[in-house]
C-alpha cells in the first residue's frame, strides 16, 4: 500500500462526525524484526530476525460501533542479525560448528496513527487496524561474536563485541550517514474483550518501513542498497474509559422508553 493511500484513510476517519467516547490504556509486548540488507556478497551467511520489546500509551477515540481512531506514543526496539559461517576450505561449504555474527538493535520512539474497523459484539470484538507511524531513532546497541584464528587450526578463539551504537549524522570516511527518521505503514488485527474493570486488548501488527536508514554520498548507492525496517509485533494492553460510557442493551431500551413517555401528552 502506498503511503498516501494510508494517509487518506486515516484522515477520513479523523473528520467523520464523532460521538465522544475515549479509551486510554497501556500496552506492551514483543517485536520480531529484520531489515532489507543485501548479504549476497557475503559467502556462507544468512540473515536472521532479532527480538525486541515495545511499550506504548494508547488513546482511542470511538466514532461509532464499527469505527474508531487510535494514536500511540510508543517505544520499540528493531534491528537485524547476520550470521556468517566459516567455510571449509576442502569441501567449500559452510561449517555449522564455527561462525561469526553481528547484530544491530535500534531504539525508536514512534507515534502510530490508525483507523480501527470493528466487527462488533457487546463483550468480545474483533478489529482491523490500518495507519501510519512516524518514528525517530534515539540510539541502540551493536554486538558481535567473531572467530579469530591466528595460530592455525589448532587454536580457536572468539572476541565478543557489545557496545552502544554510534549514530553518524554527517558523511564520514565510509561516505555514508545514518537517518534518524522513518515512516512506517501499519496493518494489523486484534481482539477486544470487555471486563467489569476495563478492556483487555491483544493485537498483532506488521510495520513496513519506507525510509532508508542509510544515506550515501553517491545517491545511486542509496537507491541500490536500501536498508529498510521490517517488523512484526504482538502486544497485550489494559484500557479504561475516560470519557463517555458504553450503553448496554437494557440501558438503551430504558432511554427509548423514557423518550416515548415524553411524547405522550398529559390528559390532565
Amino acid at each position: 500500500m502506498k503511503p498516501h493511500i494510508a494517509c487518506i484513510i486515516v484522515l477520513f476517519a479523523a473528520w467523520v462526525p464523532m460521538k465522544a467516547q475515549i479509551f486510554l490504556g497501556l500496552k506492551g509486548g514483543a517485536n520480531l524484526s529484520s531489515q532489507t540488507i543485501d548479504i549476497q556478497n557475503i559467502k556462507y551467511s544468512e540473515k536472521q530476525n532479532i527480538v525486541g520489546i515495545n511499550l506504548a500509551l494508547q488513546a482511542e477515540y470511538v466514532i461509532n460501533t464499527w469505527l474508531s481512531l487510535k494514536t500511540e506514543l510508543m517505544y520499540g526496539q528493531k534491528g537485524y542479525k547476520v550470521v556468517k559461517y566459516l567455510n571449509n576450505e576442502f569441501f567449500q561449504n559452510k561449517n555449522l560448528q564455527y561462525h561469526d555474527y553481528w547484530a544491530y538493535s535500534y531504539n525508536y520512539v514512534e507515534m502510530p496513527i490508525m483507523s480501527s474497523f470493528y466487527i462488533a459484539s457487546y463483550k468480545l470484538k474483533a478489529y482491523i487496524d490500518i495507519g501510519i507511524s512516524p518514528a525517530y531513532l534515539t540510539g541502540g546497541t551493536k554486538s558481535g561474536y567473531f572467530f579469530i584464528n591466528q595460530l592455525g587450526y589448532s587454536a580457536i578463539a572468539y572476541v565478543n563485541v557489545d557496545e552502544p551504537l554510534t549514530i553518524d549524522t554527517e558523511y564520514g570516511n565510509d561516505k555514508k550517514k545514518d537517518n534518524r527518521l522513518d515512516m512506517n505503514l501499519l496493518g494489523g488485527f486484534g481482539i477486544d474483550y470487555l471486563t467489569p474493570i476495563g478492556n483487555i486488548k491483544i493485537d498483532f501488527r506488521y510495520s513496513h518501513g519506507t525510509l532508508n536508514m542509510l544515506s550515501y554520498e553517491n545517491p545511486e548507492f542509496t537507491k541500490n542498497y536500501p536498508q529498510l525496517n521490517r517488523n512484526m509485533s504482538i502486544t497485550i494492553g489494559y484500557f479504561i474509559t475516560i470519557k463517555g460510557a458504553k450503553k448496554t442493551k437494557n440501558s438503551a431500551e430504558d432511554e427509548d422508553y423514557e423518550n416515548d413517555n415524553e411524547q405522550i401528552p398529559d390528559n390532565e
